[in-house]
């Protein structure tokens, strides 16, 4: 009796640790634009059977294309809170909440209204605290307030993997409204 109640609590404290760890793994890898660490750690079920060379190459084209390069200038390692761990339908989840910071720097100079028209587009995803353009570095920094979920299942071996919150589109294909209720999102 005993024994199982340590290992119990153990487990617990464990869990809580791993995935603090896990967080800020990729809190670095993000700031590093380590992609394939970033694709290691997202929740496997989010692409379902997509061909992981070109989700690969796919998200190393989001950071840094013919239009723009993504620099993410948050500290390291990034402060976030966890919500309490719940489990629900056998999974274990948390939702991770975090100040996100990035520079988009335009690789070529686009006229004024092209400009008011994507840094209000970014305003109105409704994603973002703060959206300025700066014209002598041709850049935007981008603040706001992330959020997204942790889960460790079965299909994760127990280890933390995440899904992003602001994509509700590929949230919401991942997990049901239940779950989502559940988390309080």
């Amino acid at each position: 009796m005993i024994l199982g109640l340590l290992f119990a609590i153990s487990g617990f404290s464990q869990t809580s640790e791993s995935l603090k760890t896990r967080v800020a793994k990729l809190f670095e890898a993000t700031n590093n634009l380590d992609m394939e660490t970033v694709l290691n750690l997202t929740y496997n079920k989010a692409f379902g059977n997509a061909d992981r060379a070109i989700l690969l190459e796919s998200m190393t084209a989001a950071v840094d294309n013919e239009y723009m390069t993504i620099e993410f200038t948050n500290p390291s390692p990034q402060p976030f809170t966890a919500d309490a761990i719940k489990t629900i339908a056998n999974r274990k989840f948390s939702v991770i909440r975090y100040q996100n910071s990035l520079k988009l720097h335009l690789k070529q100079k686009l006229d004024a209204s092209v400009i008011k028209a994507m840094s209000d587009g970014m305003k109105e995803a409704g994603n973002y605290a703060s959206v300025t353009y700066d014209e002598k570095t041709n850049s935007f920094t981008i603040e706001g307030y992330g959020i997204m979920v942790a889960v460790a299942d079965e299909s994760t071996k127990g280890e933390w993997e995440f899904v992003n919150y602001d994509n509700k589109e590929l949230f919401n294909i991942v997990f049901n409204e239940t779950i989502k209720k559940e988390l309080g999102l």
